[in-house]
């Protein structure tokens, strides 16, 4: 998926990683093979990121550790597909909860440290469904719109702190949810 080539991409230039899903088989499977092939250091850490409080939670662990996040890759989602009125809203909810609400508050958490030290860089995963109505995946593309919108604004807001804020809307894709973190 898209985090597994960015943690390559960022392990080869030598960066230590962060990686964070709900699945640590897959995390710490890849983790061993990063430090392995580019003798870096890799923390895995297992994190339901839907869940807010978890979010903090994980914040505070690396705060803890004295792991600090330089670039953040946030990629915290997962697509919707289906008529709207015919899907359940309960998964319509659960789909922003993880697509907008949690990576808003991940991005909140690790920005602030960032402007603490003057200096990071986030990349936040939209989609090119951003820039158009679909039909059947409606949520997904608004989710996304939404993520969109809210990298132009933080770009805004958070450049003169010494931090870049950009997204990246790549075609669909079949993705696990992850987040990659580089110290």
């Amino acid at each position: 998926g898209l985090v597994e080539e960015f943690a390559r991409q960022y392990a080869e230039q030598g960066h230590s990683l962060v990686l964070v899903a709900r699945r640590q088989d897959r995390l710490q499977a890849l983790a061993e093979t990063l430090c392995r092939q580019y003798r870096i250091e890799v923390v895995v850490e297992p994190v339901d990121l839907s869940d807010i409080a978890a979010v903090v939670q994980l914040h505070r662990r690396l705060g803890e550790r004295g792991i600090a996040v330089d670039i953040l890759i946030n990629n915290a989602g997962h697509g919707l597909q289906g008529p709207f009125v015919n899907s359940q809203l309960d998964a319509a909810l659960t789909m922003v909860q993880l697509d907008v609400a949690s990576l808003t508050a991940v991005t909140h958490v690790f920005a602030q440290d960032m402007r603490a030290r003057g200096r990071g860089q986030i990349l936040l995963v939209a989609s090119l469904l951003a820039y158009q109505g679909v039909q059947n995946f409606a949520v997904y593309a608004a989710a996304k719109a939404g993520i969109a919108g809210f990298t132009k604004s933080l770009a805004l807001e958070l450049a003169p702190e010494g931090i870049r804020v950009n997204d990246i809307a790549p075609e669909t894709t079949d993705t696990p949810q992850v987040a990659l973190d580089i110290m």
